[in-house]
């Protein structure tokens, strides 16, 4: 089977700002693909909606399943690509799969067992043919729960929005800096941001999460910038500063993130923390600079900032090296797909 034969029902977050969205669409370019969006079911009290995120349980959790059922039953499928299924009930799985006689694939940018997991996404495991990770430190675990394949994809991005942006005066008003991140705030992150500040005066920051921290840090109430932006404000942001920050988070032994990818993919330097999957991506000091400690943020920032030339050469052939190696989500699926065909022909 062609992957133009494979008619796909496509299940994830469909929402302003997804990254789902930009995977529908990457799928779209290579088959047929039936969607169905899961970002409307959610519930607005906020102790239950704590008890539903913690639980996995109540009315909008059944909703989920029995609509998605439902929706099913009335499409032509031959496989069935669920995306962050924390809410799926493992007796949906198999009814997607029995319906149809469809393959069935889990795929999650998250960290799906360490941080993120259900009971239902724990006992669902051994009923994908294929489950799909970004994070290689899952995938023994998800043997442990009894996965029958898994498969490690690379971080990706989307080239129309992750892409190099002309900005206006009054863009570069918004999004111009000298450094700048975009993420949710940890303790961790505050130390390195506040080592990033302590090298230029010209640090932005987004994300709401890094509001409530202002108070009493004079340093970050003048970087922060406000709440998240998202798709192509989001590529303005990073496409408007000189350098992208690659922080990692401690809440999981993260080794990359969607910044690592989508910042030189923007034409803007990557400064991330050095690792072993950062150095696979990425040739340091040639597409990409990378550090281990607060002391070598600081000296790096003033560097690069004091030698534009060099600066921009490395932007450059980052960016040249997310394209010509198909960093892109379109990329990545290809190859994803196409061992799917193999497994299954």
């Amino acid at each position: 089977m062609t992957l133009q034969k494979y008619k796909i029902l496509f299940v994830s977050q469909l929402g302003y700002g997804a990254t789902g969205v930009q995977r529908m669409n990457a799928l779209r370019d290579l088959g047929q693909v039936i969607a169905f969006g899961t970002q409307s079911y959610g519930i607005d009290k906020r102790l239950d909606r704590r008890i539903q995120a913690r639980l996995a349980m109540g009315k909008a959790v059944r909703s989920l399943n029995g609509d998605l059922i439902a929706f099913a039953s009335t499409h032509q499928y031959n496989m069935v690509w669920i995306e962050k299924g924390v809410w799926i009930y493992p007796e949906t799985v198999e009814g997607l799969r029995e319906a149809r006689g469809a393959t069935v694939v889990h795929y999650t940018p998250d960290p799906a067992i360490t941080f993120h997991r259900t009971r239902h996404f724990i006992q669902s495991i051994p009923k994908y043919d294929m489950v799909i990770t970004t994070k290689r430190y899952e995938m023994e675990k998800y043997r442990e729960h009894g996965a029958n394949r898994v498969v490690f994809i690379g971080k990706a991005f989307d080239p129309s929005i992750h892409k190099p942006y002309v900005l206006t005066a009054a863009e570069l008003k918004t999004y111009g800096s000298d450094v700048c991140f975009i993420g949710h705030c940890e303790k961790h992150y505050l130390k390195l941001a506040r080592a990033a500040a302590c090298a230029t005066d010209g640090l932005a920051i987004w994300a709401g999460q890094w509001k409530r921290k202002t108070f009493m840090r004079p340093w970050l109430k003048k970087a922060y910038r406000g709440d998240n932006v998202w798709e192509t404000d989001y590529g303005k942001a990073l496409s408007g500063a000189k350098i992208g920050l690659g922080f990692l988070s401690k809440l999981a032994p993260e080794t990359s993130t969607d910044r690592s990818i989508e910042i030189p993919a923007c034409g803007t330097l990557l400064l991330a923390e050095r690792t072993d999957e950062h150095r696979e991506l990425f040739e340091e000091r040639k597409e990409a600079e990378f550090f281990d400690n607060e002391e070598e943020l600081r000296d790096k920032i003033r560097y690069y900032l004091s030698h534009p030339n060099e600066r921009e050469r490395i932007a450059a052939a980052g960016r040249e090296r997310c394209v010509k190696s198909d960093y892109t989500h379109q990329g990545r699926l290809k190859t994803i797909l196409e061992r799917i065909i193999k497994l299954t022909s």
